[in-house]
């Protein structure tokens, strides 16, 4: 355990001072916090903080979308393995901008020398304005195709089995995406030192599947991120997620097939003497991520199960949101768009030190039936209960329906409170959660309860 501090020691001494017990208790949990921090691994952070002297970026002019001036840099992160990585990375300053210290980061993937088209400058445009403060895009994360060819997940694992068979520990890939999104940060923060004047002071990051992890870990080792919305990648607490997707559907995933074929699961499982997997999983770090974060899930998404939220939920710390995608798998599908408002609500939050709204929520039942108790603080607009039924705990091919909520005429005090209720089906599982609808200026977006599977 690390020394502690003078300033430790005294306020153990106060402590003491106080009740016997109530002394002990704070002890032991400083103790413990101590404990979890020394715990905590830095080979992330030596590979991101590593000097690359081949760091650097040309700006390669602009253009106007839809009411945004996109910038249009080519960013080369680092030198990995001899292979340079370089990005497009396009920074979206739109007209309405509020919030100039802060930009919106999205790592995104993309294959090396590939540029957004039109479709993609669209959508950046609207998300910058929407959110009304700048947006910065960094693409090929990772530079793939590499090492013969591979791309994603077959990439990720073909550099995990490297590191297991050499303990090289610049391999696995993790590391270098990590560094293409703090080397992007440091980029947009010069530019826009440069270009406007203006001393961009945080980042939100967000990123899906693999970038959505890459956003997890990102927050870890970089203090400039303020927020983070990682987006489908609901998996923290690696080796439990596996036990659970067996005592779920009695197999792995076919979607992680890339680490179950290759041995890379049996490691994590089998050799602690390897730390590969407690160095990527995003909750070895949950006690340094007490920043505000918004996880976005589709409910049908193949990699996960469906309440796989809940291994880790209740020990996240600091203010956290969760927002389902009835319907939606890996890809958001029709959802896209909505959890997009959601995130540029959250980034403005962020942006202005404000919290989200306080949802609040308890899933109770008894014999007959199953509830789910809602409150809110504000109130909000609306309140929705989804429902899916499936013949076994499998519910990624499940129809997810919604029912309106009204107040509930048994809710005490001051606030209101939003009761759903649903049978338990004599044979076959059911899973539910609930819905709340805000509004941020004209834009409507929506939080969710966590996801309960019976």
């Amino acid at each position: 355990m690390r020394l502690l501090t003078w300033f430790a020691l005294w306020s153990l001494l106060v402590l003491i001072g106080s009740s016997g017990a109530t002394a002990r208790e704070s002890i032991a949990e400083t103790q413990a916090k101590a404990e979890a921090s020394a715990a905590i691994p830095t080979a992330l952070k030596d590979y991101v903080n590593a000097d690359d002297d081949s760091y650097g970026y040309k700006d390669l002019g602009a253009e106007r979308i839809d009411g945004c001036t996109i910038h249009k840099l080519e960013l080369t992160s680092q030198t990995w393995h001899d292979i340079p990585w370089k990005h497009a990375l396009y920074i979206y300053v739109p007209a309405n901008i509020q919030h100039k210290e802060t930009v919106l980061l999205f790592i995104t993937g993309g294959k090396i020398g590939g540029t957004p088209g039109g479709d993609d400058m669209k959508m950046g445009a609207k998300i910058a304005q929407a959110a009304a403060m700048p947006v910065a895009f960094v693409h090929q994360v990772p530079n793939q195709p590499l090492l013969g060819d591979k791309v994603e997940d077959d990439l990720i694992s073909e550099t995990f089995l490297r590191y297991v068979d050499s303990r090289d520990a610049t391999w696995p890939l993790l590391f270098p995406m990590v560094k293409s999104a703090t080397a992007a940060m440091t980029a947009v923060q010069d530019f826009g030192q440069q270009q406007y004047g203006v001393d961009v002071e945080q980042f939100v990051v967000t990123g899906g599947s693999k970038r959505g992890w890459t956003t997890w870990l990102t927050a870890a080792a970089d203090d400039r991120v303020a927020g983070i919305a990682p987006i489908v990648i609901d998996t923290l607490n690696l080796p439990e997620q596996m036990k659970y997707q067996l005592e779920t559907w009695g197999k792995y995933s076919e979607q992680i097939a890339d680490y179950t074929s290759k041995g890379l699961v049996d490691v994590m499982q089998n050799r602690p003497e390897i730390p590969l997997w407690k160095w990527v999983d995003p909750y070895t770090y949950r006690s340094e991520l007490k920043l505000p974060k918004l996880l976005i899930n589709g409910t049908n998404d193949r990699y996960w199960t469906v309440d796989a939220t809940n291994i880790y939920w209740d020990e996240l710390q600091g203010e956290k949101h969760v927002r389902y995608v009835p319907n939606a798998g890996h890809g958001l599908d029709d959802g896209k768009e909505g959890a997009l408002i959601t995130l540029a609500a959250f980034a403005q939050h962020v942006a202005e030190d404000k919290s989200l709204p306080e949802l609040k929520w308890t899933h109770e039942g008894d014999d007959e039936e199953y509830r789910l108790k809602i409150s809110s603080t504000p109130t909000p607009e609306s309140v929705r209960l989804w429902v899916a039924r499936s013949d076994t705990k499998d519910f990624r091919n499940a129809k997810w329906e919604a029912t309106e909520l009204r107040v509930s005429d048994e809710a005490g005090g001051d606030g209101e409170e939003f009761v759903g209720v649903v049978e338990k089906p004599e044979e076959g599982h059911v899973a539910l959660f609930g819905e709340a609808t805000y509004r941020q200026g004209p834009l409507p977006y929506n939080l969710s309860t966590t996801l309960r599977r019976e």
